[in-house]
Formats: structure tokens, sequence, C-alpha cells
């Protein structure tokens, strides 16, 4: 009955995933196929992008290529300018717009209408981070040249000012958000999934020894979802200080690969190799120092993120190298192994977009730099968790053969105590910890051949369950039951006072066997003899001795039942 139980919480769990992941994944689908919403509105309404009509003179005659700020920097200044007349204005406008690496000061008729905030930190960036800002003008500026004083952080090929934008701020606010509502549900379900996975990973539904490669896949999930979800650049509009976030975003683009190989050591065991065990450690050993170089202000993660890039490229090149040489040696052997196809489904899909997407983003820069790499880690992450949660399920059902073979071993068939095996195993466990104080209650059930001879064996099994469940609900109750022979019993007490215990479950032993034999039901009278001995600081002498001080007291009390029962 156990078994049956946990194979249908097994099959309810597996349904439950893969059911909760096509969910999912149609909600996703659904959200692109029917998504309308455009970036940016009509500028007839609340709002206009205003991107293209910067320039770099306050006269307007020197157009500003927004996407490419950075080449207008000169080797004297770490400050460009760039310029734009605001339109006639009859309310208060807002102007939003998103800056990377990068800090800025607005000024207009000689007056600073907006600077960026960023509190000294050591701990912190050098830099704002990806940021969104946004600032009020008022209509007397209407007409007015507003100047955009734009600072670098690192480098100027880092500089990011772009998405400007002039109206409603809530209406320009929410456009953007809904513009991302496909990368947001990709991006949570992604940290779900990856939840999910990790929560499953500590499930007991296994009693052998099982690798951790759901684990690992779901932290993977879960680092690839927060970068996820942090380059859709809608989370910066709920922070304070996005520094956190950019801080946040380097880390998990460091760390994710390695929960990924750790999966894959987990299910093909490729940390035998030497190269890769040096390759770990070098990559543990560079994020300790980039922590370091954080945390003493020396240096910043974003100016080793581009140290650690080789990393990340070779951790996915093994990832790639060994699935296909399984793939390979599958269809050698004439395998169908539908796990490691789906895997090599999942890593064709990441490779041939990520090569897409560097590609594009070597030409530019993009306030999204996830946008074509998102359904690529969907597509990877719904392939690897499947067949992973396959591999599992597999796990599961040898976990459960191996229960049931296990619990045959140890147990007995007819009254589902630990059996003679059991019981040895036990007494060589006592030994070995030698435990300080424990109880022994040997038992043996009278007139079991009586029974059998004159009633059959049906009824001695029915005298024996009997028996056992006596045994199991009175001294067993307080410690470890076992069936040592064919109507020989026995129970061990576990206690700091085992000799106390003993005497309060021989009232219960007592009471029960008499209402068994007073209710009449069975056509024999139950009987069991039973003596109690005890040890301390317990070896295999004192055991031997608790044992045999116990079966010379049962075998007392038997012959003094069967005196009673000629007397009456």
């Amino acid at each position: 009955m156990k078994n049956k139980n946990k194979d249908r919480y097994v099959k309810l769990i597996r349904t439950g995933f893969l059911t909760g992941m096509a969910v999912m994944f149609a909600m996703v689908a659904a959200v692109f196929a029917t998504r309308t919403m455009s970036e940016k509105k009509d500028g007839s309404e609340s709002f206009i992008q205003t991107d293209d009509a910067w320039t770099l003179d306050a006269a307007g005659s020197i157009p500003a290529d927004m996407k490419k700020l950075g080449e207008s920097f000169s080797g004297d200044s770490d400050v460009v300018s760039v310029y734009y007349r605001l339109p006639r204005m009859e309310r208060v406008q807002s102007l939003v717009w998103r800056t990377k690496d990068v800090s800025v000061r607005l000024v207009a008729d000689g007056d600073v209408l907006y600077e960026t905030q960023m509190p000294q930190s050591r701990f912190y960036s050098k830099s704002p981070g990806n940021l969104w800002n946004t600032c009020d003008i008022m209509p007397e500026y209407s007409g007015k040249v507003l100047e955009m004083q734009v600072t670098y952080a690192y480098d100027t090929s880092a500089v990011t000012v772009d998405h400007i934008y002039m109206g409603k701020e809530a209406d320009i606010i929410t456009s953007l958000i809904t513009g991302k509502t496909g990368a947001l549900l990709i991006s949570i379900f992604m940290i779900l999934a990856g939840l999910f996975m990790i929560f499953m990973n500590f499930i007991p539904r296994l009693n052998i020894k099982k690798g951790n490669g759901i684990f690992y896949l779901g932290l993977n999930t879960l680092f690839s979802g927060i970068w996820s979800l942090l380059e859709t650049n809608v989370v910066q509009f709920f922070v304070s200080d996005a520094r956190l976030l950019q801080m946040v975003g380097n880390i998990v683009m460091m760390v994710s690969v390695l929960p990924l190989l750790l999966y894959l050591d987990s299910e093909y065991r490729i940390l035998k190799n030497r190269f890769l065990q040096l390759l770990c450690c070098l990559d543990i050993v560079f994020l300790i120092v980039c922590g370091i170089g954080q945390l003493t202000g020396l240096t910043d993660l974003h100016d080793m993120l581009r140290i650690s890039l080789p990393f990340v490229g070779i951790f996915y090149m093994v990832l790639m190298v060994t699935v296909v040489k399984h793939f390979v040696q599958a269809v050698r052997r004439g395998e169908k192994n539908l796990m490691v196809s789906l895997q090599m489904l999942g890593i064709a899909s990441l490779w041939v977009i990520t090569i897409f997407e560097v590609a594009r983003f070597a030409h530019t820069d993009s306030m999204d730099r996830a946008v074509a790499i998102r359904p690529g880690m969907l597509v990877f992450v719904l392939l690897f968790a499947i067949s992973s949660e396959l591999n599992a399920f597999q796990l599961m059902q040898n976990g459960m053969q191996y229960d049931l073979i296990r619990n045959l071993a140890y147990h007995d068939g007819l009254t589902n105590l630990g059996n003679r095996t059991s019981y040895l195993e036990q007494l060589n466990k006592y030994d070995e910890i030698h435990i300080k104080k424990l109880g022994m209650v040997f038992l043996d059930v009278n007139n079991l051949k009586t029974v059998n001879d004159n009633l059959g064996h049906e009824e001695g099994d029915k005298l024996l369950k009997l028996a056992a469940e006596v045994i199991a609900s009175t001294f067993g109750k307080y410690g470890n039951s076992y069936r040592i022979g064919g109507d020989e019993f026995c129970v061990f007490l576990e206690e700091e006072r085992p000799e106390e215990i003993y005497r309060k479950a021989k009232e219960e032993f007592y009471e029960a066997v008499s209402q068994v034999n007073s209710a009449q039901y069975y056509p024999f009278e139950l009987q069991i003899a039973h003596g109690f001995a005890q040890c301390e600081n317990a070896n295999k002498l004192r055991l031997k001795e608790m044992v045999d001080q116990a079966d010379t007291l049962m075998y007392i009390n038997k012959e003094q039942l069967k005196r009673s029962i000629k007397t009456a």
C-alpha cells in the first residue's frame, strides 16, 4: 500500500510538472500571438520619442547619433553635451530616458533641472548602472534649448543614452512596460521554473543516493531568468538605486555557468577530466578575486566582466561538446536516448540564437540585450528541464523498485515487522555505537503448532498476525519490533529508563490480550509469553547476555502460562 501511494505521488508530481510548464509556455505563446501594442505610441497622443531630435550643438545644426554617442567624446574630456530645443508646452511635461554607465546633468536657461544622484560607496559600481531617468519640464521653458551633459564611467564604448521620450510620464512608463509583456512573462517563467526545480530536488522521492542534477539546472535557470528580467529594463522603474541591479546582473552572468557544469557532471561525470577541474578552480578563484575587489573598492564587477566572458564561452562549449559526444555514442549503440536528444535540440536553439545576438550586439548597443537570446533560453530551459524530469522519473521508478526489494529483504512478509536479518543488523549497530541503555522484550506465541494441526495453517497465520498487531501496538509503540522466528518476536526499547517503559507497556500488553480473548472472535485463545532484560554501554558480550537473559525469562513465563491453563 505504501509503495502504491508513493507511485501515485510520483505520477502526480510528474503530471503537475509537465502540465505547469505546458501552460506557462502556452501563455507566453498566446501573448506573442495576440500582442498588438507597439513600444511607441502615436506622437499626437500623450508622448513623443525624441532620440532623433538631439544635436551636438546648441544651434541644432549637427545631428547627434545617440546610438553612437561614445564616438562624440574627445580624448581631453569625459563629458559630452547634446542639445534639444523644447517644444511649446501648455502644461508640465516629463522627459523620460534610459542611461547606462553614464551620469547625466540637464540644464535649461542656466538652471539645473536634473542631475544623476549617486551616493558615494566603495561597495557599489562606479556608474549609476542601467537607469531610467525622469525629469519634469515646466511650461516656462517652452522653446528653450535643453542641454544634456553626459559623463561616462568606464569607457566611451559603454556609453548609452537612448529611448528619450517627452510627454505624460505615466503613459510613457505604461507603454514601455506593456511593450515588454512577452519578455517579462518568459523571464518570470524561468525564475519560477528554476525555483520549482530547486524545490523538487529536496523532495525525498528516493531512498537511494541520487545526483543533484535537477538542483544545478534549477540554479542555472534561476540565474538566467534573473538576468533576462533585468535586461527587460522594467525592474529599474521600481528601484531607487540601480547600481544594486547592475551588480546582481553582473554576478548572475559570472556564476550562471558553474551550476550548468555541475549539472553536466551530475549527468555525465565530466569533472573527472583534469582540464575541467583546473578550469573550475580558476573560475572560482576569479570569482573570489572579483568579490574582494568589489568590496574593497579596488575594482568593480563591470571592469572584470569582460575577463569572465571567456570562462562563459568555454563552459558553454564544454556543454555542447559533452552532449554531442553522448548523443553520438548513443546513436552508435543503436539507442533511442530521448533525454540526450532533447538536450541536443536545446543546445542547438541556444547556440544559433546566441551567435545571432552576439553579431547584432557587436554593431550596436540595445536596450534589451536578451531580446533574441531570451526565446533560445526558454527553449533550452524547457528541453533540458523535461529531459532531467524524465531522468528523475526513471530514478524514482528505480528507487521504488529498490524500496520494494529492500522491504522484502528486511521485513517479514506475513506480519510486516522487521525480520531476522533486520534484527541481527540492529544488534550489530548497537554494538558499533555502544548505546548507553537498551531494553529488550523477548516474546513467543504459545500453541502455534496446535492451531496449525487442528485448525489449519490459515488459522495459524491469523494467530501470528494477531500476535504481531498486539505486540506492535503495545511494546512496539516504544521501540522497534521484529519477528525473528516462526513464533518468536522481540522488541528493542531504546529509552533512558527502559525498565519503566517495559512496566508501562506490559500493562497495555495484558489489557490488549485480554480484550482479544474476551471478544471470542477467533477459534483460538491468544497466549504470548515474554521476558525482559536490559544492558548498559552495549557491546557484543553484554548484548548476548541480555538476549540470553530475556530468552530465559520468556521460557519461564511460557511455563507459567501453561501451568495456569492446566490449573484452570
